[in-house]
């Protein structure tokens, strides 16, 4: 049955391409533009231009205007173009040998001059590299870059080759917040954000053409570009029939690491990860359907890889865990057809499709398998585009598509679904269960409109003005349940977490342990986190050339809006949580949150507004000749971080809710009970208030604004040699109006996430934190939770005390591949300021302002690596032998200690505190270092000729030398437990320090190929 649900999803991929339609050329293509002019320098009008090329399927004419301009946009990426002019009377001269690139204008200037007789003439010229005319800042990576490079099979790997990237951050933004366009459509996750394609499950890699990063400066004509995008095209087929065969391959006995068993064995560590078998089959193949009409592309790969687990084998209360395996089958589809309907107009429809079944997905040195979670993603994605040529001076393009994503992450089955999830905070590892089963369900629908219109000699100059419209649909369901919502917290073994830290006694404070229960149902369906957005934008783009000045300006606007359907959250059955609910919830806020509860649908949940964001950008060819460009931009874009769905999602009352409790067994039989056997106490202060009745709708602030990023930039670009270009850039970028879910008193109107805001709320306590190892004492002045203060509920608004600037100064050469070589690499020295990154998301980071210690030491430098070094190139060899490596290098990030604070019981009671602890910062950011990273990959091959195509055989080496890195986890972090204020007297816990896990296995990859 699974089979053949398997081949069922993959004959979709097929079947749906024969009923759609419509994306877009412009995200899909480069342009070719220049002047003719005689043997004097006189711009000749009227001249026809033929351009040709092997990616060009037929040709496409032109003729020169007033002033000799001729352009031709909208040219599908590749090598070997030609470009033909021909005028009676004068020579006809033909260049050879262009190199159109995706979203690049190149500009090709032609000479000739009279004769009386036919006459060619063929110009032998590098082809330009450096595109003088758009102020975007980006990179293209070419198929041919592509397939020689090593280990590069996944998006994610060419933008680790692209300046300015830290994984998928860009810049300094979060690693989830870089757009995504495939084939002209969007296809960003719309929850979580993150490129959506070949992320869980591969991707159809070997149809790749180009993937243009755009890392700063986009064009008006991009919704989600603040922090990067990733411009992804795929093959189209043509009128020659082509494809290939490859296949990848490694085992066990392919890898191997620098340490013994012996000293693992003495680090109590075990062997890094690495494949124990892995392989990677791809059968491609395109060509003419009907030729000069319809062409084809195909791909069908199928990847099975089986890993050798990291985890680092332990006994918990008397059972044995030990290492296991990761399996990873994906099955990976890819349809493309493409058409010319008529001489101008002409279209293509593409559909992607992926699917893996995961036994066990995250793995990790402390996850034991009972932990892990059995995942099964399945995703699609599909585009089409319609362009029609109307004259040589205007452009109509549509394009639609979108995605569908749906994904299930069960308990494994080693793992006990119906009881609870186990986790020691000092000792890392977990056990039980991962904890609840979940899924999600993720479809988008975006549809566009542009208009392209040229028009020459207005105010002075040439205009390439675009304007478009556009909507996009988004869905983010979110589902979680289970039986026993319960994650209870261990300490180095001990289920009695508090105990564990008092001699084995019960703190009288805080009492015996430490536990987590989840408000959520206990079927598929019962509750879900969900939010839906529609989203309508438009632009205006003018490229406004002025002799050798081309001023790019646009401006875009937005509306959203965003809803969360109406549902109910089912009742728990776990009878403790149920008793929790009824004994200390439901006399002070009149109902259980544990119980079965109702919401309506929340409409216009976030006040998104009109969104404007205005680009302005000049290119200036700095000596005429189209070699120098000095560029510039400045951008004011909404923060892409904060997914729409996912900032009002999260606000109403069906989200993922849960309370923390402090535990006294009181019948001390181990587990708990129901009140009154057992007692509990909220650990943190937290309330069930947003659940309460409509309160949600008070759960953000009304006067909201989106946040937006400015982002400058200005730079230079050099034409060095034939194919080389070097560059040198600043880049600059700032968040504002940082949004963040933070304390609000509903009843006086009042924030009070700080102290400034509420002193008589805050408590200030001035302690030292005892030195430890090579950590000195520290002297801090904290803060905590008086009783007088309101019931926590909490609120999204604007934080003006939130800061984050980014900045880099990046130097870039790039040697493009001509002549059987290609050689490139970056030097980034940045720097980051301010109290607030957002890891992943912005909109993951919410909390980071959530009480008055958030703003204690936390203004300094933020973690980001002060220099980056990347390098990468591919050497065709004699004999048809190939070498190629890719280096990149991290300076060590910053980090400061922080440590948790227990008021001291009596103090606490003086000054009318609640006994809450709380995590402060001790020392700025940026204080301490942490170690620098490098990774080299090699591959060596030789290709040869058999029939009408062409073999290769390679070999990847992974890190070549063998080198693994150790994780240490060096801070001391721990509970300090103060006797008094202003005293070093007192109990300090420190938590784990030591090795944690080891990685760097050195692995060989075998690879044959055949492409004709």
């Amino acid at each position: 049955m699974q089979q053949k649900t398997k081949l069922f999803g993959l004959l979709v991929c097929f079947l749906f391409l024969l009923g759609f339609s419509l994306a877009a050329q412009e995200l899909q293509t480069g342009a070719l533009r220049g002047k003719v002019v005689d043997e004097n320098g006189q711009p000749l009008p009227g001249v026809s231009i033929t351009i040709s090329g092997p990616a060009l399927l037929g040709k496409v004419s032109t003729m020169t205007n007033a002033e000799g301009i001729y352009r031709a946009p909208s040219l599908p990426p590749g090598r070997d173009y030609e470009i033909r002019a021909e005028l009676e009377g004068f020579e006809t001269v033909i260049r050879k040998g262009i190199v159109i690139n995706l979203g690049k204008t190149i500009t090709v200037d032609l000479q000739t001059k009279p004769s009386n007789i036919k006459e060619e003439v063929v110009v032998t010229a590098p082809s330009p590299t450096v595109d003088v005319i758009k102020s975007t800042k980006s990179n293209v990576v070419t198929n041919d870059v592509i397939i020689s490079l090593p280990n590069t099979r996944d998006v994610y790997a060419v933008l680790a080759l692209t300046p300015g990237t830290q994984g998928s951050s860009v810049y300094g933004s979060g690693g989830g917040e870089i757009g995504a366009v495939v084939d002209g459509i969007q296809a960003v996750e719309p929850d979580v954000g993150g490129i959506s394609i070949g992320y869980d499950e591969g991707m159809a890699w070997d149809m790749v053409e180009e993937i243009e990063v755009v890392t700063s400066g986009a064009s008006a004509q991009f919704f989600q570009a603040p922090a990067g995008l990733a411009n992804v095209l795929m093959k189209s087929g043509g009128n020659k029939f082509q494809g290939s065969v490859n296949f990848y391959y490694t085992n066990k006995h392919l890898s191997d690491v620098r340490i013994s068993e012996e000293e693992l064995a003495a680090l109590r560590l075990t062997k890094p990860s690495f494949p124990i078998y892995d392989a990677d089959m791809g059968v491609s193949l395109g060509g003419p359907i009907i030729k000069d009409r319809i062409w084809f592309m195909s791909e069908f790969r199928f990847q099975n890889s089986k890993w050798a687990g990291d985890f680092v084998p332990t006994v918990i209360e008397g059972k044995e865990y030990n290492t296991y395996d990761l399996v990873y089958p994906n099955y990976i589809a890819y349809l493309k057809l493409s058409f010319q309907l008529a001489k101008n107009i002409r279209g293509s429809v593409m559909g992607h499709y992926s699917v893996t079944d995961a036994p066990h997905y995250y793995g990790g040195a402390y996850t034991t398998n009972e932990a892990d979670l059995h995942n099964k993603p399945i995703r699609f994605n599909y585009a089409g585009s319609l362009s029609w040529f109307i004259n040589s001076s205007t452009i109509l393009d549509l394009r639609a598509g979108g995605l569908y994503f749906k994904w299930t992450g069960r308990t494994t089955a080693e793992g006990n679904p119906d009881g609870p999830a186990f986790y020691d905070e000092y000792t890392g590892y977990a056990w039980g269960k991962s904890g609840a089963e979940q899924y999600t369900y993720k479809p988008k629908v975006n549809v566009s409109l542009t208009l392209t219109k040229y028009v020459d000699n207005f105010f002075g100059g040439d205009h390439e003005i675009k304007a478009g419209i556009e909507w996009e649909r988004n869905r983010g369901d979110w589902g979680f349940y289970t039986k026993r919502p319960l994650w209870w917290t261990y300490y180095n073994g001990d289920r009695y977490y508090w105990r564990a830290q008092n001699n084995g006694q019960t703190d009288p404070a805080y009492g015996d342990g430490l536990l987590y229960y989840a408000c959520i149902g206990t079927t598929y369906g019962s509750s879900f986190e969900s939010g839906i957005t529609s989203r309508i934008g438009g632009f205006v783009q003018d490229s406004f050339r002025l002799k050798r000045l081309t001023l790019n300006v646009g401006i875009r606007l937005d509306t959203i809006r965003g809803w969360t359907p109406g549902r109910t959250k089912g009742a728990t059955v776990d009878p403790v949580a149920l008793a929790i609910g009824e004994t200390y919830f439901k006399p002070i806020y009149g109902f259980n949150p544990y119980d079965e509860l109702s919401y309506p649908t929340w409409n216009n949940a976030f006040p998104f507004g009109l969104l404007v964001s205005p680009r302005l950008g000049f290119s200036y060819d700095l000596f005429g000749d189209h070699k120098t460009a000095v560029k510039a931009s400045i951008t004011y874009q909404p923060d892409s971080g904060l997914s729409p769905i996912g900032t009002f999602s999260m606000a109403y009352p069906m989200h993922w809710v849960g309370f923390t409790f402090n535990w006294w067994d009181l019948n001390n039989n181990g587990q708990p009970d129901s009140p009154p056997v057992d007692r509990y106490e909220e650990a943190y202060g937290e309330t069930p208030l947003g659940m309460l009745s409509d309160a949600y709708k008070k759960a953000i602030d009304p006067k909201a604004k989106v946040p937006f990023i400015t982002e400058f930039n200005i730079g230079l670009s050099h034409e060095l040699i034939k194919d080389v270009e070097v560059g040198a850039s600043f880049i600059h970028k700032t968040r504002k109006s940082i949004l963040d879910s933070v304390l609000w008193d509903e009843q006086t109107g009042r924030y009070w996430y700080s102290y400034e805001k509420a002193p008589e709320w805050w408590i200030p306590f001035k302690t030292i934190v005892p030195a430890y190892g090579t950590f000195p004492a520290e002297e801090v002045t904290m803060y905590f939770l008086s009783k007088d203060a309101p019931p926590m509920f909490y609120r999204q608004t604007n934080v003006p005390e939130g800061r984050q600037k980014y900045y880099c100064w990046e130097f870039t050469f790039n040697k493009r591949m001509s002549n059987g070589w290609q050689l490139s690499g970056s030097v980034d020295l940045q720097r980051g300021t301010g109290n607030y990154r957002p890891g992943y998301a912005a909109w993951a980071a919410m909390g980071t302002f959530d009480n008055a210690n958030s703003f204690v030491n936390s203004y300094g430098r933020l973690n980001y690596s002060p220099v980056v070094i990347k390098l990468s190139g591919t050497f065709n060899l004699p004999y048809g032998l190939l070498f190629s490596f890719i280096y990149d290098y991290f300076a060590g990030g910053y980090w400061a200690r922080g440590v948790t604070v227990v008021p001291p019981e009596q103090w606490a009671e003086e000054h009318n505190v609640e006994q809450f602890p709380y995590y402060v910062r001790v020392e700025k950011p940026g204080t301490r270092r942490g170690n620098y990273s490098s990774s080299l990959n090699l591959r060596i091959g030789k290709e040869f000729v058999i029939g009408p195509g062409k073999v290769g055989l390679y070999a990847d080496v992974s890190n070549p030398f063998g080198l693994y890195t150790l994780g240490v986890n060096s801070s001391p972090a721990g509970t300090w437990r103060p006797a008094d204020e202003n005293t070093t007297e007192g109990n300090y816990i420190p938590g784990f320090m030591g090795l944690r896990s080891i990685s760097g296995a050195r692995t060989f990859r075998f690879m044959a190929s055949y492409r004709f």
